[in-house]
């Protein structure tokens, strides 16, 4: 590519991508590739700042595509200093400026506020769901032994959150006959959990410092190995 030609043709991507995103919802991989080509090839701190976004969006980069986490990897100790070790980078970085999590408004399924704020303390788990989404039903058939290992750890409260009033009879039944029995179930109020997720089911994980660490739509087989992951990182983590 010819000199002064790149900004043209970076901006040409760019106008690509968004127009991609406009009629088929956004790909984090697009934006991680533009990101990574500005840090390249052209204005280095500004490719920097938006690599930094890019590994707080929804891609779990690290851990589905190694092209990209090598080429993560190198930026980051090139910008960094070569003796950065990456994964606590992304991991503190992520702690410290994932975005806040907003208030929840919930009503526990049993009757009464449910109010998040008195499990300051702990590391919150938050699954998003309906009782007829066949993904979720999928994803909670596959959470039992993660619900096990964590719902009686003093550092760890989980919650299932739903907004489908016509399911609500057919929730506790739906958790139970998953082995995820006594299960904390609650209402979001405001009306409808769109509001908050784009799609279901949908995890957060959040750290102390309640800001959403980690958050993840849809499902697929292993993806609960994930989860376990970004909850153990929290509570071994001092800064959350």
């Amino acid at each position: 590519m010819k000199k002064g030609e790149f900004k043209s043709a970076l901006s040409k991507i760019a106008k690509a991508i968004r127009f991609k995103s406009e009629i088929s919802g956004p790909n984090d991989d697009d934006y991680l590739r533009l990101d990574i080509i500005e840090y390249k090839n052209g204005d280095k701190d500004k490719g920097w700042g938006n690599i930094c976004q890019s590994l707080l969006m929804d891609t779990q980069i690290e851990y589905r595509s190694t092209f990209y986490r090598t080429l993560i990897d190198e930026i980051i100790r090139d910008y960094r200093g070569g003796d950065t070790d990456t994964d606590s980078f992304i991991d503190s970085y992520r702690i410290q400026n994932a975005e806040a999590m907003p208030e929840l408004p919930l009503v526990a399924l049993e009757g009464g506020e449910l109010n998040l704020s008195e499990q300051r303390e702990k590391v919150l788990f938050v699954v998003f769901f309906t009782t007829h989404c066949g993904t979720c039903r999928h994803q909670l058939s596959n959470l039992r032994d993660l619900y096990r290992r964590y719902s009686t750890d003093e550092n760890v409260y989980i919650i299932f959150v739903m907004d489908d009033l016509r399911g609500n009879e057919k929730a506790k039944e739906l958790l139970d006959g998953n082995g995820i029995e006594r299960a904390n179930i609650a209402l979001y109020q405001p009306g409808t959990i769109r509001d908050l997720i784009p799609v279901e089911p949908v995890i957060w994980v959040v750290g102390r410092n309640r800001r959403i660490v980690y958050r993840h739509a849809g499902y697929r087989q292993g993806d609960e190995i994930l989860y376990e992951e970004e909850i153990a990182k929290l509570i071994n983590s001092s800064s959350t």
